[in-house]
């Protein structure tokens, strides 16, 4: 109930927060990136709690988060690109269907973000030189490594991610996201802003649990291969405990 008491505040501050970054999205390029990663960031919790998330962090993580990182993390839910930047000060990797959502396609692209068409292959390999780009600037980058959204069940991870972390020497810092709700959560084709909606009002529940593992340092491991199937393995256990099932799925 208390939910809907606060909703109208909070949409308002949402809406002032999303046409305030638009317009300064428009100022001239080495002003606006100087702040606009923490406009982000701020627009990133704002659309936190305008959907009322409860989290939940499980930090299986013994040592010291690194000082710079490239996080993976499984894409279950078509939120997790929006809402994992606020949580962590990282520029995400995401699909260019993002690029154009009206105003907030502005505020991404002004912070920053890294956008891929993944059907196209001159597009991916630009998206990896970009990465690489952030990450000499000093950026933490998030990646999602199933190259692409997926839903609930873990599919082959791409080596992207780990071929990048190998070539830099950053280290790869794992986070898995559990949606409570699986079926709501879960993004289906052909889905955009009907989809936001359904999250909000038509979801049982609204916890979300984070998980946090050590990091993985590039030069414990000799190889790219080497170096996904040590993450991927990590994965797989979490999934087994939240689901009770630790297949890995295959992408057709």
């Amino acid at each position: 109930m208390m939910q809907y008491i606060v909703f109208p505040f909070q949409f308002s501050w949402f809406l002032l927060v999303t046409v305030t970054g638009w317009a300064l999205s428009f100022l001239p390029k080495g002003k606006k990136r100087r702040f606009h990663k923490l406009i982000y960031r701020y627009w990133s919790l704002c659309f936190y709690r305008l959907f009322w998330f409860r989290e939940t962090v499980h930090r299986h993580n013994t040592k010291p988060i690194p000082s710079q990182y490239i996080m993976v993390s499984n894409h279950y839910s078509g939120v997790d690109t929006i809402w994992l930047p606020g949580k962590f000060n990282v520029i995400p990797l995401a699909k260019n269907d993002l690029e154009k959502w009206p105003l907030v396609g502005k505020i991404l692209k002004a912070a920053g973000m890294i956008f891929v068409d993944r059907h196209r292959i001159r597009s991916r390999s630009k998206s990896i030189d970009d990465v690489k780009s952030s990450l000499q600037l000093g950026n933490n980058v998030l990646i999602f490594p199933e190259g692409g959204c997926h839903g609930r069940y873990l599919h082959t991870f791409k080596e992207g991610a780990f071929s990048i972390s190998k070539m830099t020497g950053i280290p790869i810092y794992p986070a898995y996201l559990f949606y409570e709700d699986e079926d709501t959560f879960e993004l289906r084709k052909n889905e955009g802003f009907s989809y936001m909606l359904q999250c909000l009002f038509s979801r049982k529940s609204n916890r979300v649990h984070l998980h946090l593992f050590d990091a993985f340092y590039p030069s414990d491991y000799e190889t790219v291969e080497e170096y996904l199937n040590a993450v991927t393995e990590v994965y797989l256990e979490i999934q087994e405990k939240c689901k009770g099932n630790g297949e890995l799925k295959v992408e057709n």
